[in-house]
């Protein structure tokens, strides 16, 4: 459901999400197609942040053929926009496709239905892979100007950068967790202030069970056996800022 906008504020508005979308931006770790491209218009540049470079197909879109991002892990997204067809072939995108995400690369699940030019799915969840896939075949041929992912501010706790930070207030704060079968511990990097206290819980068997608590900036904690999903750190009595939450193999 969308959010009225006060009269005489849109061009505020809009620049403040394209701020936000651009301030939380998640780069793909990789970008493939099996629609192959034409020319030099290779995958990779419809995610580059090159307005002036884009994605082209090698031919017309069958049905079945895919564009895949893999984010290198999983992350908590926010939404995705997408920019298809270029100005001198406006039809070039895809007429009957769909958008998909999923987290292990095998198990996919439909966020929205792909038939016009230019979509901006909000939708919060926790993926690694999203797909573009077509549904049908076509005449036109598919461009992509743009694919942006847009990541939720949590991101900024379990982005691989120890520099950046999220604040922890009064409510929890959950992270998708993805240790596989070596991970012995869970890290957790905090700002150089951060008092003794708050609890560190996994999420396991549909429940959530403390492990320990926070011991100051630095943190580590055995991680049970079984599959953890997600982790969540519950403040202490006062605020903090989380740089980086991780999890140590064994040996």
């Amino acid at each position: 459901m969308g959010v009225e906008v006060p009269e005489g504020q849109g061009a505020f508005v809009r620049a403040a999400v394209r701020a936000y979308d651009s301030a939380y931006a998640v780069s793909p770790s990789t970008v493939s197609s099996t629609f192959g491209h034409h020319g030099d218009h290779i995958p990779d540049r419809m995610a580059d942040g090159d307005p002036g470079t884009y994605y082209w197909s090698a031919g017309p879109a069958v049905k079945g053929a895919a564009v895949v991002v893999d984010l290198g892990r999983v992350r908590r997204v926010h939404g995705v926009r997408l920019a298809l067809g270029k100005s001198d072939r406006p039809n070039d995108y895809l007429h009957r496709g769909v958008l998909e995400f999923s987290v292990d690369g095998r198990h996919w699940y439909t966020v929205a239905r792909l038939d016009g030019p230019l979509h901006e799915v909000r939708v919060r969840a926790d993926i690694r892979y999203l797909r573009l896939r077509s549904t049908a075949d076509q005449a036109q041929w598919l461009v992509v100007r743009d694919l942006s992912v847009i990541g939720c501010p949590v991101g900024k706790a379990a982005d691989g950068d120890p520099a950046t930070v999220f604040t922890v207030t009064a409510a929890p704060v959950e992270l998708p967790l993805t240790p596989g079968p070596t991970a012995s511990a869970i890290v957790v990097r905090a700002g150089a202030d951060t008092a003794r206290g708050g609890k560190v819980q996994v999420r396991m068997g549909g429940g959530w069970r403390t492990v320990g608590a926070l011991a100051g900036p630095y943190t580590e904690l055995p991680l049970p056996r079984g599959r953890a999903t997600r982790v969540r750190i519950v403040p202490g009595a006062t605020p903090l800022g989380v740089h980086e939450v991780t999890v140590r193999p064994a040996g």
